[in-house]
């Protein structure tokens, strides 16, 4: 059985991602994104559905994670759990982009440092959840 506190931290981890998300390309980057919207979709805005279904599989699938690799429970052992995730989506996804399309190493590097970041925050908010004894 799934419990609360699972479905509790997908739940946050998906509005922490929505607002990091928007927070950092929208905002703090905004101008090194501009470098590549030759690059965009034309029809970017018809796929909201399935972006916002890719991260909440991204959040759950981080949870699910977090589960399986969780031993003591302490912030430093989530820490280096959202670091681990954080390196493995910036591989296969930041490295891999910047080998395959012509985005400038410096946009891809800020996207590993936004990523690092977002997987941090993600971190902090399941070990929040976790140790929360209302959440049970």
């Amino acid at each position: 059985m799934i419990s609360r506190k699972y479905i509790i931290s997908v739940v946050l981890l998906f509005f922490v991602a929505l607002i990091w998300n928007g927070l950092f390309h929208m905002v703090i980057i905004v101008e090194q994104n501009k470098m590549i919207t030759f690059l965009l979709r034309p029809d970017l805005s018809e796929n909201i559905f399935l972006s916002l279904l890719i991260t909440l599989l991204i959040v759950t699938l981080f949870v699910v994670s977090y589960s399986k690799w969780r031993k003591n429970g302490t912030l430093f052992e989530s820490l280096v759990h959202g670091l681990f995730f954080a390196i493995l989506a910036g591989v296969l996804v930041n490295a891999n982009q910047y080998l395959m399309y012509p985005i400038p190493g410096v946009l891809a590097g800020l996207w590993f440092i936004g990523g690092l970041i977002e997987f941090a925050l993600y971190s902090a908010t399941v070990w929040l959840v976790q140790q929360n004894r209302e959440f049970a």
